[in-house]
């Protein structure tokens, strides 16, 4: 069963992953100027970090939000 729903979670990785790159490219082909459009961007960073939470990769910052911090005075 685990070694099943790891396969689903790089598959989702994997899948995720290939919409973003997509997206992007779609995204800039489809605007006359090159440009991609600001919700698009953060379409493609929500499923990037959506790929990197899968993977396991630690994007936070300086372990931004992570409750092992402590705060400071």
């Amino acid at each position: 069963m685990i070694f099943k729903k790891r396969y689903y979670e790089m598959g989702m990785a994997t899948a995720s992953f290939i919409v973003a790159v997509i997206l992007s490219f779609v995204g800039m082909a489809i605007h006359p100027e090159h440009d991609i459009a600001a919700g698009v961007c953060m379409v493609i960073a929500q499923f990037l970090i959506l790929t990197a939470s899968i993977i396991g990769i630690d994007y936070k910052l300086n372990n931004f939000g992570s409750s092992t911090t402590k705060p400071t005075a």
